[in-house]
């Protein structure tokens, strides 16, 4: 049992270490200097980030204009790549735009098939959009 213990803790700590590698490092960059107001080195570092969550942080500054002149259709289309890289949070997002038809044309099936996906991940907002999308038919 300590040998297995050991084993997990090692493959965590490996894990971990390569999360924190250049793309981690870049993201945090960019959510450092997003957090403080410094939108240009913010969009620097998320431009060179390939994570989702850089993806969707680049959404927000699209759809609010934070530093990049505001583009909901730019903003749409990062927060589509976060969405299919399975960020949950970028999925539920999207999935209420098109229940809605905020920005892109209504389309319901579509925002429940997003909805969905981060339902299953567990993000409890989805689960509960979908649960009164369900008791609302």
């Amino acid at each position: 049992m300590k040998r297995f213990a050991i084993a997990v803790t090692f493959i965590m700590l490996s894990f971990l270490a390569a999360m924190t590698g250049p793309a981690a490092a870049d993201f945090n960059s960019g959510l450092a200097a997003y957090r403080q107001g410094d939108y240009a080195a913010a969009l620097r570092e998320f431009r060179v980030d390939d994570s989702a969550q850089a993806k969707y942080y680049l959404s927000m500054m699209y759809e609010k204009g934070d530093g990049v002149p505001q583009d909901r259709e730019q903003s749409v289309q990062w927060l589509t790549r976060a969405a299919e890289q399975g960020l949950d949070v970028a999925q539920a997002n999207l999935g209420l735009m098109y229940c809605a038809g905020y920005i892109v044309r209504q389309d319901k099936a579509e925002g429940l098939k997003w909805l969905r996906k981060a339902a299953e991940q567990g993000l409890a907002e989805a689960q509960t959009v979908l649960f009164l999308a369900k008791a609302g038919n």
